[in-house]
């Protein structure tokens, strides 16, 4: 080993202290700067408290606030075109997220070849869309084994949950009941038949079907069966002090007479919750256990004859808070980009010929 001198080794030294400093004065002069304030203004204002041009400072930009969208049914009776425009003006919104309600093809085909079709359709509309998009189970998504295999590879899950920013969010699967029989298929075919040649015709077919009634009612209200009961009441218990529990099905089961959708009720007690659902086609609030349980509007699907209240397309737009959401049906009308010039119509939406909707206020003259 080489000698080295006491001098030597001071100077070494002196060299490492000098460069600890001058790595210091690097780091210290490469700090990132502090934000500037929210809000500020340099103006010079008159005496008062009072004076000022706005009403309050206290803005709302809790970074525990979040915003997403849901989106209602696409099929049963499809409006072509719809679907896509509504997907078009939600990423105009730019939520967070958005949830939907299933129902996102015609299905009720017993062909493979055309199911695997209907999807292929579907996953190009999903990519369009700039938000996570988390998909529900509907009727016409799942109706028998195969179609249930097709959600399986394509979805995954029938039924998941996931908590975003201590939000509990539970999607379940109404179809947890059974399919339909060898007969009831045969049957079902031929409604399929009847609506290719004239939609209007199929419901009185339907109607008049006794097998067709039969399977209709014994899935009519949709099902949560005794395991995804067990997964839920084990999801409520597991958690207990989120902020708020969303519930997201296709079928509002809360209309009929379900033990299992009682025993759910029963076991959320006073916590905050909502209930979304869709399936009717129509927009619908009802206040059950001092809950809001809504049945959103559609996203293309089908509108009766003779039209009914809450028959719209619109984009639910939900804004979390912390004393829970805050929810706001956008009409899909009413929902324009920034390079969209509608006609200049008094009281008229962007509507009739220019949208293929029927106008909610009347033209004028």
């Amino acid at each position: 080993m080489a000698h080295v001198s006491r001098k030597s080794f001071v100077g070494l030294l002196a060299a490492l202290a000098a460069l600890t400093m001058l790595t210091a004065c690097g780091e210290a002069r490469t700090e990132t700067p502090a934000p500037p304030p929210v809000f500020q203004s340099t103006e010079t204002w008159p005496d008062g408290p009072d004076a000022r041009p706005w009403t309050h400072l206290n803005f709302r930009n809790n970074p525990d606030d979040f915003q997403f969208a849901i989106i209602g049914d696409r099929s049963g009776g499809m409006r072509q075109g719809v679907f896509e425009a509504v997907l078009g003006k939600v990423n105009a919104l730019q939520p967070e997220f958005v949830m939907s309600i299933g129902d996102y093809m015609e299905g009720y085909t017993f062909e493979p070849d055309k199911l695997a079709a209907e999807w292929a359709e579907v996953d190009g509309f999903m990519q369009k869309l700039e938000s996570p998009l988390f998909l529900v189970v509907g009727n016409h998504d799942i109706f028998d084994t195969t179609s249930e295999a097709l959600w399986r590879k394509h979805a995954g899950l029938p039924r998941y949950h996931f908590v975003y920013k201590n939000v509990l969010f539970i999607a379940l699967n109404t179809e947890d009941g059974r399919y339909a029989t060898p007969e009831e298929r045969v049957e079902l075919n031929k409604a399929l038949e009847v609506m290719a040649r004239d939609p209007k015709a199929v419901g009185a077919f339907m109607q008049s079907n006794p097998v067709i009634v039969k399977y209709l009612h014994d899935n009519d209200g949709g099902r949560i069966g005794d395991e995804q009961t067990k997964w839920v009441l084990g999801l409520l218990d597991r958690y207990k002090d989120v902020r708020w529990t969303f519930f997201f099905m296709h079928r509002p089961v809360w209309r009929e007479k379900i033990a299992n959708v009682e025993r759910i009720e029963a076991a959320l007690g006073t916590r905050g919750y909502t209930m979304i659902g869709g399936h009717t086609h129509h927009y619908a609030i009802e206040t059950r256990h001092g809950r809001d349980y809504i049945e959103v509007g559609t996203a293309g699907g089908g509108w009766s004859l003779d039209g009914k209240p809450g028959e719209m397309d619109a984009v639910v737009w939900v804004t979390m808070r912390d004393g829970g959401p805050v929810i706001t049906n956008l009409v899909a009308t009413g929902i324009l980009p920034k390079d969209a010039v509608p006609a200049i119509v008094p009281g008229a939406e962007l509507c009739g010929d220019a949208y293929a909707l029927p106008c909610l206020y009347p033209r004028s003259p």
